[in-house]
Protein backbone atom coordinates (compact mmCIF):
# COMPACT_ATOMS: atom_id res chain seq x y z
CA UNK A 1 0.00 0.00 0.00
CA UNK A 2 2.81 2.38 0.77
CA UNK A 3 4.40 2.06 -2.68
CA UNK A 4 3.39 4.76 -5.13
CA UNK A 5 2.67 3.95 -8.76
CA UNK A 6 5.85 5.78 -9.70
CA UNK A 7 7.86 3.54 -7.37
CA UNK A 8 6.31 0.43 -8.86
CA UNK A 9 7.11 1.69 -12.36
CA UNK A 10 10.74 2.34 -11.38
CA UNK A 11 11.10 -1.14 -9.89
CA UNK A 12 9.60 -2.77 -12.98
CA UNK A 13 11.93 -0.76 -15.21
CA UNK A 14 14.93 -1.82 -13.11
CA UNK A 15 13.97 -5.51 -13.31
CA UNK A 16 13.36 -5.20 -17.05
CA UNK A 17 16.82 -3.72 -17.56
CA UNK A 18 18.35 -6.61 -15.60
CA UNK A 19 16.83 -9.12 -18.01
CA UNK A 20 18.57 -7.48 -21.01
CA UNK A 21 16.00 -9.05 -23.37
CA UNK A 22 12.67 -7.50 -22.37
CA UNK A 23 11.16 -4.06 -22.51
CA UNK A 24 8.60 -2.36 -20.33
CA UNK A 25 5.41 -1.14 -22.02
CA UNK A 26 3.36 1.32 -19.97
CA UNK A 27 -0.32 1.38 -20.93
CA UNK A 28 -2.66 4.28 -20.25
CA UNK A 29 -5.66 2.63 -18.56
CA UNK A 30 -8.07 5.52 -19.29
CA UNK A 31 -11.59 4.29 -20.11
CA UNK A 32 -10.61 0.61 -20.17
CA UNK A 33 -13.23 -0.13 -17.51
CA UNK A 34 -15.95 1.56 -19.59
CA UNK A 35 -14.99 0.07 -22.98
CA UNK A 36 -16.38 -3.26 -24.15
CA UNK A 37 -13.58 -5.73 -24.87
CA UNK A 38 -15.76 -7.39 -27.54
CA UNK A 39 -17.24 -4.57 -29.65
CA UNK A 40 -15.12 -1.65 -28.28
CA UNK A 41 -18.17 0.48 -27.49
CA UNK A 42 -17.27 2.97 -24.74
CA UNK A 43 -19.89 4.43 -22.41
CA UNK A 44 -20.12 5.27 -18.73
CA UNK A 45 -23.37 3.27 -18.61
CA UNK A 46 -21.48 0.04 -19.41
CA UNK A 47 -20.33 -0.10 -15.77
CA UNK A 48 -23.40 -1.34 -13.91
CA UNK A 49 -21.53 -1.40 -10.58
CA UNK A 50 -17.98 -1.53 -9.25
CA UNK A 51 -17.74 -5.23 -10.14
CA UNK A 52 -20.16 -5.65 -13.05
CA UNK A 53 -19.72 -4.72 -16.71
CA UNK A 54 -22.46 -5.05 -19.31
CA UNK A 55 -22.13 -3.48 -22.74
CA UNK A 56 -25.06 -1.28 -23.73
CA UNK A 57 -24.43 -1.99 -27.42
CA UNK A 58 -23.70 -5.73 -27.77
CA UNK A 59 -24.91 -6.99 -24.38
CA UNK A 60 -21.64 -8.73 -23.41
CA UNK A 61 -21.41 -9.17 -19.64
CA UNK A 62 -18.43 -10.00 -17.40
CA UNK A 63 -16.49 -8.88 -14.36
CA UNK A 64 -15.49 -5.24 -14.82
CA UNK A 65 -11.85 -5.81 -13.79
CA UNK A 66 -11.46 -8.73 -16.20
CA UNK A 67 -12.93 -6.63 -19.01
CA UNK A 68 -10.52 -3.75 -18.24
CA UNK A 69 -7.56 -6.16 -18.11
CA UNK A 70 -8.46 -7.54 -21.55
CA UNK A 71 -8.60 -3.98 -22.91
CA UNK A 72 -5.20 -3.14 -21.40
CA UNK A 73 -3.70 -6.31 -22.87
CA UNK A 74 -5.16 -5.43 -26.28
CA UNK A 75 -3.64 -1.92 -26.10
CA UNK A 76 -0.27 -3.49 -25.32
CA UNK A 77 -0.53 -5.82 -28.33
CA UNK A 78 -1.54 -2.94 -30.59
CA UNK A 79 1.44 -0.94 -29.38
CA UNK A 80 3.87 -3.78 -30.03
CA UNK A 81 2.42 -4.26 -33.52
CA UNK A 82 2.65 -0.53 -34.19
CA UNK A 83 -1.06 0.02 -34.80
CA UNK A 84 -1.84 2.24 -31.81
CA UNK A 85 -1.62 5.98 -31.29
CA UNK A 86 1.53 5.91 -29.13
CA UNK A 87 3.66 8.97 -29.71
CA UNK A 88 7.17 7.53 -29.73
CA UNK A 89 9.57 5.30 -27.88
CA UNK A 90 10.71 6.71 -24.54
CA UNK A 91 14.38 6.33 -23.81
CA UNK A 92 16.29 6.49 -20.57
CA UNK A 93 17.13 10.15 -21.29
CA UNK A 94 13.46 11.13 -20.90
CA UNK A 95 12.59 12.46 -17.48
CA UNK A 96 8.80 12.59 -17.70
CA UNK A 97 6.99 10.36 -15.20
CA UNK A 98 5.06 7.40 -16.62
CA UNK A 99 1.49 8.00 -17.86
CA UNK A 100 1.85 11.80 -17.81
CA UNK A 101 1.83 14.27 -20.66
CA UNK A 102 0.04 13.63 -23.93
CA UNK A 103 -2.56 10.90 -23.89
CA UNK A 104 -0.81 8.10 -25.73
CA UNK A 105 -2.39 4.71 -25.24
CA UNK A 106 0.97 3.05 -24.64
CA UNK A 107 4.58 3.95 -24.11
CA UNK A 108 7.62 1.76 -24.41
CA UNK A 109 10.76 1.88 -22.34
CA UNK A 110 13.59 0.15 -24.14
CA UNK A 111 16.37 -1.45 -22.18
CA UNK A 112 19.83 -0.04 -22.88
CA UNK A 113 21.95 -2.11 -25.23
Amino acid sequence: RAASLGGISQKLEYKTQLSMTNRLVLINPAYTSQTCSECHYCAKENRKSQADFQCEQCGMSMNADVNAAINILQRGYEHLLGVDDAQRVITEQDTRPANRGKSASARTRKTPT
